[in-house]
């Protein structure tokens, strides 16, 4: 396990995900979504079977800035253990810098609350990551 900021010891992240938070972010509305990334996870949490606990959403908020509302209320949800697991579109919808996004998942795990990024094909619920699934043939046979 990775060290952690806090000065608790990490609590493991449970195996078992049944409720999880959705987070969305768009820098701009122009030709900019959230819907488009939420319409996607809100499918996959129903295809796990698990129950949505909330949608976190920054509008027209770039990844520039210090502060994100949203992002902020998710970390003080998931601190208070409010759900299982979060997931978001991709990796760079939440952090501002890799250095970010490695302390965000930092605390995550300091928490014991799951993380996936849906496109990145990113599941830090497991030890191994996400289920195996075969290859298509680009890379060679599996």
């Amino acid at each position: 396990m990775m060290a952690s900021r806090h000065n608790s010891t990490p609590v493991p992240v449970s195996q078992k995900i049944r409720s999880i938070a959705l987070y969305a972010r768009v820098s701009t509305l122009n030709g900019q979504n959230p819907e488009l990334q939420l319409a996607e996870l809100r499918e996959y949490a129903t295809r796990r079977g698990w129950t949505v606990a909330g949608e976190y959403i920054d509008l027209c908020v770039s990844g520039a800035k210090e502060s994100w509302p949203e992002f902020n209320r998710l970390m003080a949800d998931a601190h208070r253990r409010r759900f299982d697991a979060i997931a978001c579109w991709k990796l760079d919808r939440l952090g501002r810098s890799l250095k970010h996004l490695v302390l965000t998942l930092e605390d995550l795990q300091a928490y014991g609350v799951a993380f996936l990024a849906l496109r990145d094909n990113l599941d830090l619920s497991t030890p191994s990551g996400p289920p195996h699934v075969p290859c298509c043939g680009r890379y060679g046979r599996v």
